[in-house]
């Protein structure tokens, strides 16, 4: 999906470009993780 593992206060970061990018986002990883169990959390920040 694109996600790059990183050091510090976050495991992993994905730029988007707008609020619809990030709900694409978003939706896929759910589907993605969907019936796996797996528990996530998902934040932005300002660069």
């Amino acid at each position: 999906m694109g996600f790059e593992p990183v050091v510090g206060d976050y495991d992993f970061t994905k730029n988007f470009q707008s609020p619809e990018e990030y709900g694409e986002i978003v939706e896929k990883l759910h589907e993605i993780l969907k019936g796996t169990g797996t528990f996530y959390r998902l934040s932005t920040r300002p660069d």
